[in-house]
């Protein structure tokens, strides 16, 4: 779930319209994909550092996916958005100096 307007708004543009989030169980660095994430479209880590992280949402397209890190110092990275089901999955890394503090996976 978007937990903020500056959140939802870091995302808007990125496809040309804001993406619906998957609903967020807890605010946490990421240890594995969310249940909720997990159930709504089979998504899972494919690496994950406290710097960077890439996730694979499994399905068909035309429907995309896109990762958001939200970094420390109030940073956000957002990765690619590609269709459910591309295995080169989607990619972000914080910025320089920042590490991850919680994430969002974005469906739509």
């Amino acid at each position: 779930m978007i937990k903020s307007v500056a959140r939802a708004a870091a995302v808007i543009g990125v496809m040309g319209s804001a993406m619906a989030a998957v609903p967020a169980t807890a605010a946490a660095a990421p240890e594995s994909v969310r249940p909720t994430a997990s159930a709504a479209a089979g998504c899972s880590w494919m690496s994950r550092t406290t710097t960077s992280a890439r996730v694979f949402c499994d399905g068909n397209g035309p429907t995309r996916y896109q990762l958001v890190l939200y970094c420390t110092q109030s940073r956000v990275a957002t990765g690619n958005a590609p269709w459910l089901g591309d295995r080169r999955g989607s990619y972000a890394k914080c910025p320089s100096g920042t590490t991850i503090v919680d994430y969002d996976i974005f469906i739509g």
